[in-house]
């Protein structure tokens, strides 16, 4: 098919899109750029979604009013910048000004619309903040205790968007040095994501300048090659040849080419896929046709788990089998609904006592005249303490651990135990022998 009728074949074109300067004048004027957060909180379920609805304002807010200084200073962010390269045999300065200037009018057009189509998406968000807001503030009856919660998180919606702006600065800062500099593509010699591209080698990625002197990496001379007479006995070379082949640190040279080596040898015929074993600082060929053997690492794979038997009892194998699993195994057990919320109600006791003493300064200590010989019975003290934060802590865990339960009634997942029902045996009768003492070993 000729060139010319291929135009025939669709009606479809490539479909351009840009502003004018009046109009990013506009949109710019037209920006949210005021940073504004709401202070959101609720008793129970309105509290994450009103808090997600203040981060997502702030998202947005803190993008539309970061795209618009961008806007202003006529800079292009990295994550913005289009990095196709041009031609490489092309070098005018003319051609290569016109390519970046193409490609910043591309990405200064997608901030503008980014821009416009997000304010939009603020005025609502705002909207629903509002209605969420007066609705929580209608169903809490405590005004102080509701105005208390509006100011803590007032508060920590400000610590995130010290961060946010501090994290947001630094990248414009970062964006300004590249323009300060002259380098903002990655097809500009030396730009700083260049610098960062680079192969096993350390070479850069990008191709040299026409002209440029090309480097020469000389490869590593091979090791000679050492006697691998089969009749020999000696396993060892001698203190000159020791001191003449051996390597040490980065000396060593590479197992590749030690391979290469032995293969263009004709000694070393017999002795194709050896690695180097280290002994008494050098290294000796030996055969083998996958790995190294790591010999040191024998001895403590035997000796893993040694039980030793130094009583009149004798251990049965399953009693063994369950004592090299070590004294720090766990046996899987059957969880108690009643016996875990005792213990949950506890740790929560536990809190509410540190949050009552914790701003109260303990009295110096008095010298006693008279001990007392009585004893006191445990307090039952519990402090009246009300904390939003405690309450929706624990109304939390209660909520995941009555979903963890019911799933297990309903038999959505069955638990895994990790011993048998002889090994449970068997450590019960191990419990309780008191004839016998089980610990480790010194």
């Amino acid at each position: 098919m000729s060139q010319e009728g291929q135009h025939t074949d669709t009606q479809r074109t490539t479909n351009t899109f840009a502003y004018s300067d009046a109009e990013i004048a506009d949109v710019i004027a037209q920006a949210d750029t005021t940073l504004s957060f709401f202070g959101t909180s609720s008793d129970k379920e309105f509290y994450n979604q009103l808090h997600n609805l203040s981060r997502k304002e702030l998202n947005l807010t803190s993008h539309s009013s970061t795209l618009v200084e961008y806007i202003k200073t006529k800079r292009i962010p990295r994550g913005l910048r289009v990095n196709l390269t041009p031609l490489g045999c092309i070098n005018n300065k003319d051609f290569l000004a016109k390519w970046e200037g193409i490609w910043n009018k591309a990405s200064l057009d997608a901030m503008v619309l980014t821009v416009e189509y997000l304010q939009p998406e603020i005025v609502k968000n705002k909207q629903e903040i509002a209605t969420l807001k007066n609705s929580i503030k209608q169903s809490m009856q405590n005004q102080a205790e509701y105005e208390r919660i509006i100011k803590d998180i007032h508060t920590s919606i400000e610590r995130l968007k010290r961060d946010t702006v501090a994290r947001k600065l630094k990248k414009f800062e970062r964006d300004t040095r590249d323009y300060t500099s002259g380098i903002v593509y990655s097809w500009q010699g030396g730009s700083p994501r260049q610098q960062t591209r680079c192969n096993n080698f350390g070479l850069p990625r990008h191709r040299p300048e026409a002209g440029a002197p090309q480097q020469h990496y000389a490869r590593r001379t091979p090791p000679p090659p050492r006697s691998t007479d089969s009749d020999s006995d000696e396993r060892f070379s001698s203190e000159s040849e020791r001191g003449t082949h051996s390597y040490r640190g980065s000396q060593r040279p590479f197992l590749g080419e030690q391979r290469k080596q032995n293969w263009r040898e004709p000694d070393w015929r017999g002795t194709r896929g050896a690695h180097e074993e280290s002994v008494a600082g050098g290294y000796l060929p030996r055969k083998s046709q996958h790995r190294p053997v790591q010999r040191q690492f024998y001895l403590l794979n035997e000796v893993k788990n040694l039980v030793i038997n130094l009583s009149d009892y004798t251990l049965t194998a399953t009693e063994l089998s369950i004592l090299k699993k070590g004294l720090g195994f766990i046996p899987t057990h059957n969880t108690d609904l009643f016996g875990w919320k005792i213990d949950f109600y506890k740790f929560v006791i536990r809190l509410k006592l540190k949050m009552c003493f914790m701003h109260k300064d303990c009295d110096p200590p008095r010298e006693v005249a008279h001990k007392s010989e009585t004893l006191r019975n445990k307090s039952d003290f519990l402090p009246d303490i009300t904390s939003q934060n405690l309450e929706i802590f624990e109304n939390i865990v209660l909520h995941e651990v009555k979903n963890l339960w019911e799933k297990k009634s309903k038999k959505m997942f069955s638990t895994k135990y990790n011993i048998n029902k002889a090994e449970r045996d068997a450590l019960k009768k191990l419990e309780s022998n008191t004839q016998i003492i089980i610990k480790k070993s010194r």
